[in-house]
């Protein structure tokens, strides 16, 4: 997902593809009122009833998440979910035929399967 963005701050400052104009920094622990650092394990993902990608699970649904990083919500006026840890950020978006998670579907068990069902069924 973070390579879609315009730039991230991953080990120095790098261009990314700016298919979105967020880029991806890393949490601070101001950002995450002191929370760890990575961002390990199950949390909610709040996402538009209307978003395919989560077709058949309900809002506001636990999925894996493994990241330091993260991209804010603000510059994007596409698609998107985003999830809470100290502060809101993107856990996923799609633009056209893009589709983007910061979480893990693949270890996001029952509602894992079902985000990778609908993608495949979407695509």
């Amino acid at each position: 997902m973070q390579l879609l963005a315009k730039s991230s701050e991953e080990e120095k400052l790098t261009q990314g593809l700016k298919i979105i104009k967020n880029s991806a920094k890393k949490f601070t622990l101001r950002e995450t009122k002191n929370k760890t650092i990575p961002h390990v394990g199950f949390n909610s993902v709040k996402f538009n009833k209307n978003d395919r990608l989560y077709n058949g699970i309900k809002n506001s649904s636990d999925f894996y998440f493994v990241h330091s990083y993260r991209m804010l919500p603000e510059k994007n006026n596409k698609n998107f979910a985003t999830t809470n840890y100290g502060i809101n950020f993107l856990s996923s978006f799609n633009y056209d035929n893009i589709f983007a998670t910061q979480f893990h579907p693949e270890k996001s068990q029952t509602n894992g399967i079902k985000l990778l069902k609908n993608f495949i069924d979407i695509t």
